[in-house]
């Protein structure tokens, strides 16, 4: 089975960027014992943009999706956990809602893989199969910034709701 490493496609330069979200919400608290400690619902003003574009998956500052995108999650997970949060651009008044999964982590580079020498960004992602196992969508382990990646039948399901901003980058697994 293929995977993917999903993000927010680099040329959507106006996706959200939320404002003041440090202390709000700490991403150490994504993981199963600590989330109970990320709000339920929270507000996010944005950057204001008059060229604005709301993605269906944000990379930054942390991993969000929007309803459709969920509605897919769902259906190979159906007990994952969301957090809901609203990014709102107070100038133009523009809103989306987003959900925050707790994906589960998975310690699965293998080495073959390449990361930079700080251990933040992987620039050959090698994928262990036995790690993986047959896992749909989760976050890799080994490393400090966030990498989610799908599995093929996931990422077919998101490409069938034309999903706006969405980069799909192909792994290797062995």
């Amino acid at each position: 089975m293929k995977y993917f490493i999903v993000q927010t496609q680099r040329k959507y330069i106006y996706a959200p960027q939320p404002k003041s979200w440090f202390g709000k919400i700490d991403v150490r608290d994504f993981v199963p014992e600590r989330f109970q400690h990320v709000p339920n619902k929270t507000t996010f003003f944005v950057h204001p943009n008059p060229n604005l574009v709301f993605v269906d998956i944000l990379s930054f500052p942390f991993f969000m999706v929007t309803k459709p995108i969920r509605k897919v999650l769902e259906l190979y997970m159906p007990h994952l956990p969301f957090r809901q949060t609203v990014l709102l651009d107070g100038e133009s008044g523009l809103s989306e809602v987003y959900y925050i999964p707790l994906l589960k982590r998975i310690s699965c580079l293998h080495e073959d893989s390449k990361l930079n020498v700080g251990r933040t960004r992987i620039e050959n992602a090698v994928l262990s199969r036995t790690a993986i196992k047959d896992t749909p969508f989760f976050r890799i382990e080994d490393i400090s910034d966030a990498y989610i990646v799908a599995r093929m039948d996931v990422v077919e399901s998101i490409l069938k709701r034309n999903p706006r901003g969405v980069e799909l980058i192909e792994v290797d697994t062995r």
